[in-house]
């Protein structure tokens, strides 16, 4: 059996090895199910749909998957769940938060103060749509909007499609970015039965009648310091010199090492300084994405 983790923001470079994994499994005729162990606020709304993808195909070789919900499973990490035969959750995993949030960081002002200047030519109308200097036209504003009502709508549907009549009363109701307690979705049926990573084992195994079986985790866990400060990821030296030092100097990152490089951060709490970290990481993603599936750390504008 085998257990596929996902810990951390969802984005390109956390789901790539996790969505690998999960295709390997599939094509395993070794493996006879899958447990899903999802601790994530959640993150880049396609990345959330690449790995839903993934666990589609999984379930294409009528193979069971079985979700285990950790702290946290919420928003893209309840997208990525959905499709799951059995969802377990503790009764304290913070999950739902079913919307969509369209955004962007605009750090003009911050940079002009860290004297950072962008000179920018573009061919097309909305070519600098995600441009740091500047917030949303009245036009691009409309365009991000039309795309978070198609980004929520497939969020929906992927739940209707995976949950079916599992899910009491209306989705609707229960979507909104509602955000729910592992015992509270369990009432509403966002999940199937409270318990642990061992009764997810359990369940998967029964569903799979297997009597005897070994359990192997992938991706490998890291471990200490390493653990804490990155989400499963491929090793560096997959990317090329010039590109991590491309984006090095990307405005965004500039920022980043200005503010880790800020001496007055070392009188900030813990709590404040993982405050500032979710802030720079969320920074990072917008890089990328304007369409994010997150669960509401942050007072911002969503659907």
């Amino acid at each position: 059996m085998g257990i596929v983790a996902l810990d951390g923001e969802i984005n390109d470079a956390s789901v790539a090895p996790v969505r690998e994994e999960i295709l390997k499994l599939a094509k395993d005729e070794k493996c006879k199910a899958l447990v899903f162990r999802v601790n994530s606020p959640g993150g880049s709304a396609l990345s959330s749909d690449v790995l839903w993808e993934a666990t589609d195909e999984f379930k294409a070789t009528n193979k069971p998957m079985v979700v285990s919900m950790g702290a946290v499973a919420a928003s893209g990490g309840y997208y990525v769940s959905a499709g799951a035969n059995r969802i377990f959750a503790e009764p304290g995993t913070i999950t739902g938060s079913i919307g969509v949030v369209g955004m962007k960081f605009v750090l003009g002002g911050a940079m002009n103060k860290l004297g950072i200047t962008t000179h920018s030519i573009k061919r097309g109308k909305h070519a600098d749509i995600m441009n740091s200097h500047r917030g949303y036209t009245p036009a691009e504003t409309e365009l991000i909007r039309k795309s978070m009502i198609d980004v929520y709508g497939t969020f929906k549907k992927r739940i209707i499609d995976g949950r079916g009549d599992r899910i009491k009363g209306d989705l609707e109701k229960l979507a909104g970015g509602r955000v729910y307690s592992g015992k509270d979705a369990l009432a509403v049926g966002l999940v199937d039965e409270l318990g642990g990573i061992n009764e997810a084992v359990t369940h998967a195994a029964k569903l799979a009648k297997l009597e005897e079986y070994e359990t192997i985790l992938t991706p490998e866990p890291k471990s200490g310091l390493e653990g804490m400060l990155a989400g499963p990821n491929k090793k560096d030296d997959a990317e090329d010199e010039f590109i991590r030092a491309t984006k090095a100097k990307h405005p965004a990152n500039l920022i980043r090492q200005h503010m880790l490089a800020t001496p007055g951060l070392q009188l900030l709490q813990p709590t404040q300084l993982h405050q500032l970290e979710k802030l720079i990481k969320y920074l990072e993603s917008t890089q990328k994405n304007s369409i994010l599936l997150i669960s509401p750390n942050f007072n911002i504008l969503g659907l």
